[in-house]
């Protein structure tokens, strides 16, 4: 029996090793830093079927930029992986009555297409020299350049304000479209207002009697009837719990001269008449992915460096986290207010991606939570302040438009997400939602209380922590388990401008060094512990350093190939040369060289 259950063992121990299984005593791949969930504070998902609308096998789709509707036509600009006209992209026509999709074909072909603008005339197409318009019927192209009055190219989009299409060129010049439809006017510039910001403007959109235009630090509205644009001040960015400026996404207008704008914060509201805004930034995500970070194939095992260097890489992400929880709590005393970027003040997941105005609703695309593959498709009553309803998208959406009966989704396939390019989703069913289901914006204290309840201890440490509130770190950590994570938030949850410094500061960084040295944390914080105790840390980096070889020792062992310890004639005629004579320096005449006379050796010229 014995000798049986000894061949199972060896047997277990030999596929363990075939199949790459670890050691037991193998090191571990870096756990995830900070790790905070996403808080579910939106009506469940609604149940509707998304039909996929697939392109030609011939022409891989990699982004839709743009989505516009007519009756009886989708019209699609979308990039393709191969670049075939210079840009890469082209418009496509799809007709839900025949089911067909094709390519636009003609002159547009040679040019980018930076905006679809959908009217009852036709649909016009901002392109990189000029404008196009399009008859849905006959898919007849008319195009306006210089000779029809737009003497600037690269139109950045189209906004109707004041019963007028009015075009709005990147380097900030606006035109209207002539009664007659037969050329452009100029109606001014931006000059006045972007003479520090050469950067071109990003997104142009119009709402009742109002125009937007947006760049990547200056604002400005204008009146359809106005001389001028009106700049809209930056004070208003104060309440923004960020340190850097929000990275604008998206535009569209509520039809009564107010604007929403997407962002990677989340959504914002402006009315350029009073230059009121007001805010909905998505909690941050603080969490540091942890693992290896690299795929091992099958029958391999990681080596030590990938896990230093998987290691490392979340010692850096828990760095970056601490200067952007510095740099905010400097800009909350500046302002003279608490600036807290994780405890949730809106029901919207993450940031904005895309929007689309659709009468009294907003459909807004945006990520879900900490997942960046996952959109939240959300339905927003922009009067009432209430969402309606939700529907999951599996993919990065970039385009949103609708018809009487869909909406159309367009998505970015650049972010590694196996999708479709194009989703249809049925509208009517969402904008069906009885009222009495629509969810306010705002998350009052009892359900935030109820939520955070139903944290785990950690999680709700690591949220008071980037929230400011040291002394609720200290209660939920007191009498818990102190790993590498909590002897960190612990050492740190003090340690902000405006906060006394807390005496047990180097005791827990002690401790995190002492009982664990190879962890993430203890690598984030290495170099402050250097700087506290520069001696100590010498002395340990002394106690775990290689000693370096002596130079003679070095240069023996690199000449004696075969490792024996000796130089014979072969060797030492591979280091001087096919005529050189090993019997000159060969003192004890045996034939070979020890260090001694290699070392004479050397003297006597290298």
């Amino acid at each position: 029996m014995k000798p049986i259950l000894a061949a199972c063992v060896s047997m277990l121990v030999a596929a363990a090793r075939l199949t790459g299984a670890p050691p037991t005593n193998a090191p571990a791949p870096p756990p995830a830093a900070f790790p905070l969930r996403h808080l579910e504070l939106l009506p469940p998902p609604a149940r509707v079927r998304l039909v996929p609308l697939r392109f030609p096998a011939a022409w891989p789709v990699a982004r839709v930029l743009d989505i516009a509707t007519s009756p009886g036509h989708v019209w699609i600009d979308a990039r393709g992986w191969r670049q075939s006209n210079g840009h890469g992209g082209k418009i496509w026509v799809f007709s839900p009555e025949s089911n067909r999709l094709d390519p636009l074909q003609g002159r547009i072909d040679q040019h980018e297409v930076l905006d679809l603008e959908a009217r009852r005339d036709g649909v016009w197409v901002a392109l990189d020299g000029g404008v196009a318009a399009i008859d849905p019927a006959t898919l007849v192209v008319d195009t306006y350049a210089a000779p029809q009055g737009l003497t600037s190219g690269d139109v950045l989009g189209f906004a109707n304000a004041g019963n007028r299409l009015m075009a709005f060129s990147r380097a900030g010049v606006l035109y209207g479209l002539n009664p007659n439809a037969r050329g452009w006017s100029r109606l001014g510039d931006t000059s006045g207002h972007n003479l520090r910001n050469l950067a071109p403007w990003q997104l142009f959109a119009g709402s009742g009697d109002w125009m937007l235009v947006v760049g990547a630090q200056q604002m400005l509205g204008r009146h359809h009837a106005g001389a001028e644009f009106e700049e809209m001040r930056a004070q208003q960015w104060k309440a923004l719990p960020a340190v850097v400026p929000p990275h604008w996404t998206a535009l569209a207008g509520d039809g009564d001269g107010g604007f929403w704008i997407g962002s990677d914060l989340g959504l914002h509201f402006i009315l350029p008449e009073t230059g009121s805004m007001e805010h909905r930034i998505a909690p941050q995500a603080v969490t540091v992915p942890g693992g290896l970070r690299t795929v091992v194939p099958a029958g391999f095992r990681p080596t030590a460096a990938a896990f230093d260097m998987a290691r490392d890489s979340v010692a850096e992400g828990i760095r970056d986290r601490m200067r952007a929880r510095a740099r905010l709590a400097r800009l909350g005393l500046e302002m003279g207010r608490k600036l807290d970027p994780v405890t949730p003040t809106t029901r919207l997941p993450g940031g904005v991606r895309a929007l689309h105005a659709d009468g009294p609703f907003l459909w807004i695309a945006a990520q879900s939570g900490t997942n960046v593959a996952r959109t939240e498709l959300l339905l927003f009553h922009m009067a009432s302040r209430k969402w309606v309803a939700r529907v999951q998208i599996p993919a990065v959406v970039s385009a949103l438009a609708v018809d009487p009966e869909n909406v159309w989704i367009g998505c970015d396939l650049t972010r590694g997400v196996s999708s479709p390019p194009v989703w249809v989703l049925p509208r009517k069913p969402l904008l069906n939602t009885p009222p009495a289901r629509w969810v306010p914006d705002e998350v009052t204290a009892a359900e935030l209380g109820t939520r955070l309840a139903a944290l785990p201890v950690r999680e709700r440490a690591v949220l008071a922590f980037f929230a400011g509130d040291p002394a609720t770190v200290a209660s939920l950590l007191e009498g818990q388990f102190l790993d590498p994570e909590a002897l960190f938030l612990l050492a740190f949850a003090r340690d902000l401008p405006g906060n006394d410094p807390d005496p047990k500061r180097a005791e827990w960084l002690r401790q995190l060094h002492a009982g664990h040295p190879d962890s993430a944390f203890a690598a984030a914080t290495r170099s402050l512990v250097a700087k506290a105790n520069p001696a100590a840390v010498e002395e340990k980096d002394a106690a775990t350093r290689v000693p370096e070889a002596p130079p003679l020792e070095r240069l023996f062992k690199r000449r004696d190939l075969d490792g024996n310890g000796k130089i014979d004639a072969a060797e030492f005629r591979e280091w001087r040369g096919p005529d050189a004579d090993l019997k000159a320096y060969d003192a004890n005449g045996d034939g070979v060289l020890d260090p001694g006379e290699f070392d004479a050796a050397l003297k006597g010229g290298r």
